[in-house]
């Protein structure tokens, strides 16, 4: 991972929101200095936006792989988050005071190599893990965060997973899928 200081996570989440406002207006947003090495590398990256007011999920979007820099991801994360959710509707304008952005800067997938359904429960710990699986057509992501927001244990945070990939539930401990961990810096405004 690489090393971003809170105040550079703080600039981030700045960065996100102003891609979501230069949607309505057009105005070419400005890189601080400080965060210009740090967008050049490639990383995995997902935006959330939540209600301020209610905490409740507003849009997520983001990038699990390291296929672009940070900078481009991130803001087409952003982007995604705030009008291309198909769970949401577009964010209105009138919206953005009422929301609050959350970067999350992804590590490396590492693939879970047990196979036996208790061995790969030790291999997880909530809070500090991230999952993602794909079985068939189906795939799907959960970042660390979200096991401890709903307060599941390991066995609800797997079983959750395999629903955001429109699997059957136990489907995480079938020898054909695949499961990866991976960790997250998690920012937020």
């Amino acid at each position: 991972m690489i090393k971003i200081t809170a105040n550079q996570g703080k600039e981030l989440c700045k960065l996100a929101r102003d891609s979501i406002e230069e949607f309505f207006t057009n105005k070419k947003i400005e890189t601080p200095d400080s965060l210009k090495h740090i967008l050049t590398y490639p990383r995995g990256v997902f935006v959330t936006i939540h209600n301020k007011h209610t905490n409740e999920l507003r849009g997520c979007i983001g990038y699990p792989i390291a296929k672009y820099s940070l900078g481009r991801s991130l803001k087409d994360a952003a982007i995604g988050a705030g009008f291309k959710d198909n769970r949401f509707m577009p964010l209105k304008r009138d919206e953005l005071q009422d929301i609050k952005i959350e970067v999350s800067i992804l590590s490396e997938f590492q693939k879970i190599k047990s196979s036996e359904p208790e061995e790969i429960k030790k291999e997880i710990k909530i809070g500090r893990d991230g999952l993602a699986i794909e079985h068939g057509f189906g795939s799907g992501l959960l970042l660390p965060q979200v096991a401890i927001e709903y307060g599941w244990n390991v066995e609800k945070y797997l079983t959750n997973l395999c629903r955001k990939a429109m699997l059957s539930d136990d489907m995480w401990a079938d020898k054909s899928s695949k499961l990866y961990k991976f960790q997250a810096v998690v920012f937020s405004e």
